[in-house]
């Protein structure tokens, strides 16, 4: 089963609640295509993409065919780093897919943990729900770093 519109549906309905930032540039749709707005609803960056998620410290993951990548609120791509997927940042880091593996990526759009899961959502209060096989887990953003050792897994 293609978790990825069920991971998309949770995280549009949960977005307000991660976007803190009230001056961050929102997404709006154009026709067919994706564009950003600023607070007083002026264009500050075209209707270019196919998909884009809000501003969320500072860094918006859009989607242009099937590539994603990471934009700046300049409009300016973040780094050469494509994704399969890439979700809003928290605390730091946002969920990102390649292949059929999920890791996550840091403001400067390069791999922090390395993708390892076969889902993972973003950070919240230091942790992240992620799952390994079938198996659901929490993981530590610190002990992420150094391996998957700070895996507690339940079902």
């Amino acid at each position: 089963m293609n978790r990825s519109p069920v991971l998309a549906l949770i995280l549009a309905v949960a977005l307000p609640a991660w976007s803190e930032e009230g001056g961050a540039l929102q997404p709006v749709r154009l026709g067919k295509k994706f564009g950003f707005i600023n607070g007083q609803g002026t264009l500050t960056l075209p209707a270019q993409f196919d998909w884009a998620w809000p501003f969320t410290e500072g860094r918006s993951g859009v989607r242009i065919g099937k590539d994603w990548f990471l934009l700046n609120e300049q409009g300016k791509r973040v780094n050469a780093e494509r994704y399969d997927w890439v979700g809003p940042f928290a605390q730091g880091l946002a969920p990102a897919r390649l292949g059929r593996k999920w890791g996550f990526v840091g403001r400067e759009g390069m791999w922090k943990i390395h993708p390892y899961f076969s889902d993972a959502r973003p950070f919240r209060e230091g942790v992240a729900a992620v799952q390994v096989g079938g198996d659901c887990a929490i993981v530590d953003k610190t002990s992420c770093f150094d391996g998957v050792s700070g895996i507690v897994t339940g079902k």
